[in-house]
């Protein structure tokens, strides 16, 4: 189209050298048809009204009824200005009315009519064609047209040089905004770009984000399409697939642009900027797929206000959408055209014609089919009014306000003819420019390109008798919203529900996914994040939460917050369980502890050393109490007091042991080999040694407390797991110092236990005691296994509390509980008057020196079998009984 226009420039400057030249010009074959009502100021004005010829300037007959309306349109608004006191009072508005018949050369050479006549013509015109031939002159100070685009290009080309203001009622293309090639073009119209704003406005409005385009060839669709791309792009919506129709494309071609279209099928929105031939083929084309209603259609005004020319193919853009500058129907404009007869408007030279057309009828008396000349115009017979004549009357208003406005401040007082000499073009196109009010359609205002901020209307093509279109939306340029009715309907694409169908490319990700971008700003892929993870801020990878940390579901996933951490408490079952077993425990040993003190002087408890049997009760007692004290909630305070205790507990039951052990293996490893006193085998001194012990694990504990303090802690064993335990962290060098120590007490007594198994038959308490040393060892070795092992803190809980309550009991069972079995179910003649039945030295000591010797023999409380409890005789001295 730009060369096309530079084509026409030249034409023009030729036609311009040429003319001035020789005084005239001469155009074969132009229309003689003129519309003329002059008055002391007139206007030009050009309408496309014949029928188009290819090889002539003008075809035969009209190109259609409805342009008489836009004729009509002007002479109506004339005679309103004229008839007004306000406007140009006292001067008269005329008119000059020609026809381009929609041919860009025509527009030019009806043109000329209106270019100023300057007097060159002196002898030479004699040589030269009868000036009777040539185009007549007439004097305009401005021009309203034309319709088409590329006439008011091929217009203004030749009026801008010469200084004639233009305003055009029609012509949208953003071409004529070109200051530098067309400063004297104006218009009561939006140009393009605005009217790509109201389609990207459109498409706003409903969140479509994913969209496809198809424009013609040439200036209009082209232009369109690039004010479309920049509005998109600034927008954030993507175009799927762009198709470009060429003039005279095929069959085929269209089949391509269809097949793309369908291929980008999420682009739901198809936006089509082009005229009703390319829209045509276009829907020719899907129907033939077998398509039809499968997208919605955004018009342009190129083929959204002419339906009626895609013939049978209309369905397929059932639901489309059609956006047109705003013009509205003027009700007494229409009662004034309805009111012309033939008879009452022969100055028209066009009206006679447009009434046969209209009736079918003819003014030839010859004719079968007379014209009724009182015949009126109605909806019956085929009248409709036509809402885009209403720019020619604001087009028409306009310049009568600035000549108003211009007469005013340049020569008040001067009426009549005389006020021609006031008014030149470069003045009028300042006051055209500057020229605001209240036109047919809304505020008339221009901007610097002197194109009208105007408003848009955008129609739904619907079913109608066959189809009509049903306002939806008003788009205002100048404030540049969209307003939009409830009248819209999705039916015709979305069968199944009442809601706007989506044109997206991607639908946007769910509340734990990333997207990773794809080529397009709108198409993506979306990924799910892991467990432990939210999104990050940009939304484009995953971040994981921090430590003992998860994604909140009440803030969308979108935050962090910490886990309730899990612990025992004393109200779970398990702790339920643990503390019943250590309450049994407890009650045995406190009953086992009475029984001792209630029968202190009984022969079996004296025999087995109480001092260190009440000791060993309290590490007993310890073990079973300290597992209350587990179950609670984990603190600071309680870590540090439960791990003191736990170790305390098992030294207060071993170090006495040991002591114990250790006596009787001298005792007997003594007796063997002489009848020499033992020292440090009296009860001080076994309780001196045992304290000794215990106090070794004292500084053994307080070290730790010290160095490696136990203390309450957050344990997250899976990361990807929503699970936090709050525990007692033993340390590992706490646990390892404990174990380490006291299992050297165990495997003591074991190896010393081991050596004593030769003893007389009738001594088994060192059976006992390698019963219960060799049971607690298993015990411990099942805990430490167990401990390092487990997954959950509070399984580790579960098995430190487990291996204190069975050791415990074994220690009961094992070493406490024959002695009661002794002294309730034996007679205490039974455990002293019994021989030995092994030969040993009289000794008259019993294994735990409480015995006294009666005629050689001691008594033991002991015995496996738990019948009979037999002393035995070392042939010791008796005063080492005492020691």
């Amino acid at each position: 189209m730009e060369i096309g226009s530079a084509a026409i420039r030249r034409l023009v400057f030729l036609v311009l050298v040429v003319g001035y030249a020789r005084g005239g010009f001469y155009v074969p074959d132009l229309p003689t048809k003129r519309y003329i009502k002059e008055g002391d100021i007139n206007l030009g004005a050009i309408f496309p009204i014949g029928s188009f010829s290819r090889v002539k300037p003008c075809g035969v007959g009209l190109r259609s009824t409805v342009v008489l309306q836009f004729i009509e349109a002007l002479v109506y608004a004339v005679d309103v200005i004229n008839n007004s006191s306000d406007i140009l009072p006292n001067t008269t508005l005329g008119f000059v009315i020609l026809d381009d018949c929609l041919k860009e050369t025509t527009t030019i050479a009806q043109s000329l009519s209106f270019i100023p006549e300057v007097n060159v013509c002196q002898s030479t015109c004699s040589a030269n064609a009868s000036l009777s031939q040539a185009t007549p002159r007439y004097d305009v100070v401005g021009v309203v047209g034309s319709l088409k685009s590329s006439n008011s290009i091929a217009a203004a080309s030749l009026l801008g040089p010469v200084h004639i203001p233009q305003i055009s009622y029609s012509s949208t293309s953003d071409q004529l905004s070109n200051k530098v090639l067309y400063p004297y073009f104006m218009r009561v119209v939006p140009p393009d770009e605005f009217q790509a704003e109201a389609i990207v406005s459109l498409i706003s409005q409903y969140g479509w984000s994913y969209i496809s385009i198809v424009y013609s060839e040439g200036s209009y669709g082209e232009y369109g399409y690039k004010n479309i791309k920049k509005l998109t792009d600034k927008g954030g919506i993507c175009i799927g697939t762009t198709n470009k129709i060429a003039e005279g494309a095929l069959p085929n071609d269209y089949l391509k642009v269809a097949q793309d279209l369908l291929n980008h099928s999420n682009a739901k929105v198809v936006v089509v900027f082009a005229g009703p031939s390319q829209t045509k083929g276009l829907f020719t084309a899907l129907k033939s797929l077998g398509k039809g209603t499968k997208f919605i259609f955004i018009g342009s005004d190129g083929w959204a206000k002419r339906i009626k020319n895609l013939g049978e193919v209309w369905e397929v853009g059932l639901g489309a959408f059609g956006v047109s500058f705003y013009s509205e129907e003027d009700p007494l404009y229409t009662e004034y055209f309805k009111s012309i007869r033939p008879t009452l408007n022969e100055q028209d030279p066009w009206f006679r014609e447009f009434w046969e057309g209209h009736f079918s009828c003819t003014f030839d008396n010859s004719s079968a089919s007379p014209c009724d000349e009182n015949a009126m115009l109605s909806a019956a017979n085929g009248f409709k009014p036509v809402p885009t004549v209403t720019p020619v009357m604001d087009a028409t208003s306009t310049f009568a306000l600035a000549l108003h406005n211009l007469l005013a401040d340049n020569c008040p007082g001067v009426d009549g003819s005389n006020v021609r000499s006031c008014i030149t073009g470069p003045l009028l196109l300042d006051y055209l420019k500057n020229t605001t009010f209240n036109g047919r359609n809304g505020v008339i205002k221009f901007d610097a390109n002197g194109n009208q901020l105007g408003r848009y209307m955008i129609h739904q093509l619907v079913r109608g008798n066959p189809y009509t279109q049903i306002k939806v939306a008003t788009y205002d340029a100048l404030t540049k919203k969209i307003k939009m009715s409830n009248n819209v309907t999705w039916e015709y694409v979305n069968q199944y529900s009442s809601e706007s169908p989506e044109s997206i490319c991607s639908k946007p990700c769910g509340p734990r996914e990333f997207y990773i971008q794809m080529e397009l700003m709108c198409c993506w892929e979306c990924k799910a994040c892991r467990s432990n993870e939210i999104v990050s801020i940009e939304g484009t990878s995953c971040v994981s939460c921090p430590h003992f940390h998860w994604p909140e579901p009440n803030t969308n996933f979108t935050t962090c917050s910490a886990i309730s951490p899990a612990s025992m408490t004393w109200e779970q079952p398990l702790a339920i369980i643990l503390m019943t077993l250590s309450s049994i425990g407890i009650t045995a040993t406190l009953v086992i502890c009475a029984y001792y003190f209630k029968n202190n002087d009984a022969k079996c408890i004296k025999a087995s050393s109480r001092e260190l049997s009440y000791m060993m009760l309290i590490g007993v007692f310890i073990g079973y109490a300290i597992v209350f004290a587990l179950m609670a909630k984990p603190n600071h305070f309680m870590c540090k007091t439960n791990f003191f205790f736990f170790c305390l507990s098992f030294t207060w039951i071993y170090a006495p042991l040991l002591a114990r052990t250790c006596r009787i293996y001298r005792i007997f490893e003594s007796g063997k080999k002489s009848n020499k006193r033992l020292v440090l085998i009296s009860a001080r001194s076994q309780l001196f040694l045992s304290f000794i012990l215990i106090f070794g694990q004292l500084i053994i504990s307080t070290c730790i407390l010290i160095l490696s303090t136990p203390e309450a802690r957050l344990t997250m064993p899976v990361s990807s797991h929503k699970y936090v335990e709050l525990s007692c962290d033993l340390t590992l060098p706490g646990v390892a110092s404990f174990l380490s120590y006291n299992i050297v007490l165990v495997v003591i007594c074991s190896v010393l236990a081991f050596k004593t198994r030769k003893l007389p038959d009738n001594f088994n308490e060192s059976r006992f005691i390698s019963t219960c040393v060799y049971t607690t060892l298993i015990i411990w070795l099942a805990f430490v296994s167990t401990y390092f092992t487990a997954g959950r803190e509070y399984l580790k809980t579960v098995s430190l509390s487990f291996a204190l309550i069975l050791n415990g009991t074994v220690v009961l069972l094992f070493l406490f509980a024959p002695k009661i079995y002794a002294t309730v179910c034996l007679n205490d003649g039974d455990c002293i008057n019994t021989k030995s039945g092994r030969s040993t030295k009289n000794t008259g000591l019993s294994a735990d020196g409480d015995a006294s010797t009666t005629n050689g023999s001691a008594s033991f409380c002991g015995g496996a079998n738990f019948n009979k409890v037999h002393p035995i005789n070392l042939g010791l001295p008796s005063s080492v009984s005492n020691a």
